[in-house]
């Protein structure tokens, strides 16, 4: 972890009161994240348990990201396999099976290999709607692991006033504007980003 002189101040909020007796999960626990943690003494537990666990469920809920996390097998802190509802289907995992059951249609079980490969394809409907506002969540959900990561790399500089803005932001204080971009295929290089038509789609919020 980068150098911290900054004992006991929230690196989200900055207060000294909100308690700190947890870690940090920078990346969710339940996406798997095992070694990008902050440890106690830098996220208070008012933060940590409130606001940013409030962002990590909207990411986790995600429906692209819920259906990868089922797909590579991921348990829940329980240590059981999420069961994961779209608008139009639900997909549970059992060992190396994993089962899709299309309302009106019926199920299918695919191994999870296959789906790993990308062997086979399945329209998925997510059931909550894109709106400006989900969105907004989205992508503060993505600026608190920023920070968190610049936090674990460069220590006190995530303290300096270059990401106060930011820190409102994450924590709702602060409204904002811009663009979420989606993709299909692949990943954006971000040197060279063409939209195609059916590949690459701007969402505002």
């Amino acid at each position: 972890m980068g150098q911290h002189h900054h004992p006991r101040t929230c690196l989200y909020c900055l207060r000294h009161d909100g308690g700190f007796r947890s870690v940090e999960h920078i990346v969710p626990e339940s996406l798997g994240n095992t070694e990008k943690i902050l440890p106690a003494g830098v996220v208070c537990d008012r933060c940590n348990h409130g606001a940013l666990a409030h962002l990590d469920s909207v990411l986790v809920a995600f429906a692209p990201i819920a259906f990868m996390r089922l797909v590579h097998g991921i348990p829940t802190k329980r240590q059981t396999m999420p069961k994961v509802k779209f608008g139009n289907l639900e997909v549970q995992r059992d060992g190396d099976t994993i089962r899709i059951d299309e309302r009106g249609k019926g199920a299918v079980n695919v191994g999870a290999e296959d789906a790993l490969g990308r062997r086979f394809s399945v329209k998925v409907l997510g059931h909550k709607r894109l709106t400006p506002d989900y969105l907004r969540e989205l992508s503060r959900s993505l600026y608190k692991i920023l920070l968190g990561l610049v936090c674990l790399d460069h220590g006190d500089l995530a303290y300096s006033e270059r990401f106060h803005e930011l820190r409102e932001i994450i924590l709702g204080a602060r409204s904002f504007h811009g663009y979420l971009l989606f993709w299909n295929q692949g990943g954006p290089d971000l040197g060279q980003v063409r939209i195609s038509e059916g590949e690459l789609f701007l969402v505002e919020i």
